[in-house]
């Protein structure tokens, strides 16, 4: 899978330098979120007549139920983050138009995959769900290996010693990573 060449040096040192550095397994899945999420986002948006982008919309929604029903959470979350772009979300006669059904699921994928609560109910449907063969929401890791790279300190005084409570939080996070 795509994250098989991710290497833990690589997702602790891009979480440091972001952008700064350069990883090629973690830049590709990077580039492929912003391609997928901007690649909904327009179809939908350039789409011309309200029946087409309502069609558009119904379809994506679906293409994200198949992820979630797969449990391709970082795929869920690139569809996710394309109709939940404000271009999209600001089409309302469009949204108004949508079955009762696919609404009701969009607003479980919503849900789902919100950041609230540090991305509380994905980290739980994760846990219950999310056993191998599982692709999880990758920014999300990222996300936690920069706070907890950033919210402890590397030693500790007064002897200047290794903050072993932080490479023991890091390694549990890494070990995760390598599940998938």
């Amino acid at each position: 899978g795509m994250l098989e060449k991710v290497t833990w040096m690589e997702c602790l040192k891009k979480a440091k330098g972001g952008k700064g550095y350069v990883s090629a397994p973690i830049d590709r899945l990077i580039g492929r979120f912003n391609l997928v999420s901007g690649c909904v986002g327009t179809t939908i948006v350039c789409e011309e007549g309200e029946e087409g982008r309502v069609w558009l919309l119904t379809q994506w929604l679906r293409v994200a139920q198949t992820c979630l029903q797969l449990r391709s959470y970082n795929t869920t979350m690139e569809v996710y983050s394309g109709l939940s772009s404000t271009p999209v979300r600001r089409l309302q006669s469009t949204w108004s138009r949508l079955s009762p059904a696919t609404v009701r699921f969009f607003e479980t994928l919503e849900g789902l995959m919100s950041a609230q609560s540090n991305f509380k109910n994905y980290r739980q449907a994760l846990k219950s769900n999310g056993s191998p063969p599982c692709m999880p929401y990758f920014g999300v890791y990222l996300k936690d290996l920069l706070f907890i790279d950033d919210g402890n300190p590397t030693v500790v005084a007064p002897g200047g010693l290794f903050n072993l409570a932080k490479r023991r939080q890091l390694f549990g996070l890494l070990a995760e990573i390598k599940l998938y």
